[in-house]
């Protein structure tokens, strides 16, 4: 077969496999300690995950069986610290392998996880990892720590996009076997308590792997995606890059590493396109947001424009100089007006009250040349003139 003819292979198994989509993801709670639970520690992943679309539901009584599967595109169990009975693993074994679903393995105890994690080609270690060099800024625990070192593999792009640094707090080493892919591993001088791990092995951390028609991803920290920790780092994206690279589904095609491998990549091309596809929108709505506060800003500048040409031209306001010493002028005749009133006014009253009294005003007499009283004198009454307000 050319190169042309696998293009066009590639072409058709793209047309083919459905875009990703919102997934029925359910979470295994049963032995699963609060803080690992979604209506507990795991709320805030409950949240991001309904946030983007999926159906998510938790299994907290009964048992693990192909007909509680049947309806899920995805299991999560986080923190198992109670052995799965060998059907419980059966149907695990058959909702990966035959029905091409997800399986993500999040800590729990070394013993009671490695029942399950086994078969699907890999050994949870017993001893806590340490870490002396890239500590967690504020925590002296020494087995919490920062992981910086991620694989780059053809089949799992999808894992390390916008992943630099992820927290581990407390978690075990992990030993890989068959075709189970190492994803993340401890630093040069990470190392086991119980020795199992020397300074300098790098112990692994994460590990994936293609298992029949479906996914399975393993990591030996249940803490990292806790509310308490999920927004350390990128924790949160870390998490979710899991999530959608165990949706990518491989019902659709027929069992053999090869072909499964190139249905991944197309798959994980397929979610960047979708990833792409938002950012644009994104860009778009942020676009026309700037065009609209630009719009804006020119508005008021032209008003501000409008205002200076006026000042310029000797406006204050709708009028000008003029104008405002125009209307100031009125303002002060108008005051001086009212008040002369007003005087007049009180010397009417004066008189109204002298004459009821049998006197009368003489304009010939008083202070000043003023007003004067005629008929008596204002000192028989016990008053003056200022008490009439004259």
């Amino acid at each position: 077969m050319n190169r042309r003819h696998i293009t066009f292979a590639c072409v058709i198994l793209l047309l083919l496999i459905p875009a990703a989509s919102a997934k029925r993801i359910l979470f295994y709670e049963i032995s699963s300690g609060n803080d690992y639970r979604i209506e507990g520690g795991y709320s805030k992943l409950l949240e991001e995950l309904r946030t983007r679309g999926h159906d998510v539901a938790s299994m907290t009584k009964g048992e693990i069986t192909k007909e509680a599967l049947t309806n899920y595109d995805l299991l999560i169990i986080p923190d198992l610290n109670r052995p799965l009975k060998s059907a419980e693993i059966s149907s695990i074994i058959w909702f990966v392998l035959q029905q091409g679903k997800g399986l993500f393995i999040i800590g729990g105890e070394p013993t009671s996880v490695n029942m399950l994690t086994i078969p699907f080609g890999a050994t949870i270690d017993d001893g806590r990892l340490v870490d002396t060099t890239n500590p967690i800024t504020g925590d002296a625990d020494r087995t919490h720590f920062v992981i910086s070192r991620f694989n780059e593999l053809p089949t799992m792009r999808v894992l390390r996009q916008g992943i630099t640094k992820v927290g581990f707090y407390g978690g075990y080493g992990l030993r890989p076997a068959a075709d189970a892919k190492i994803v993340s591993t401890g630093d040069t001088d990470t190392y086991s308590e119980t020795g199992s791990f020397a300074s300098g092995s790098q112990p692994p951390i994460s590990a994936a792997t293609i298992f029949g028609k479906g996914l399975v991803f393993i990591h030996t920290d249940a803490a990292f995606l806790s509310d308490q920790h999920i927004n350390d780092f990128d924790n949160k994206r870390y998490g979710l890059n899991i999530i959608e690279w165990l949706a990518i589904s491989s019902e659709t095609l027929p069992q053999g590493n090869s072909t499964q491998e190139l249905q991944i990549i197309i798959g994980e091309y397929k979610l960047e396109n979708a990833r792409l596809l938002q950012q644009v929108t994104q860009c778009t709505e942020e676009k026309t947001s700037i065009f609209n506060i630009n719009a804006q800003i020119t508005s008021e500048l032209l008003d501000a424009k409008t205002q200076v040409e006026e000042l310029q031209h000797g406006r204050i306001g709708p009028f000008t100089p003029t104008n405002w010493a125009i209307i100031g002028l009125g303002v002060l005749i108008f005051i001086s007006a009212l008040m002369v009133s007003r005087k007049r006014a009180k010397v009417q009253k004066a008189e109204d009250v002298l004459g009821e009294l049998g006197y009368e005003m003489d304009d010939k007499k008083g202070k000043g040349g003023g007003q004067g009283i005629v008929g008596g004198d204002l000192s028989d009454l016990g008053l003056k003139e200022e008490d009439l307000g004259i």
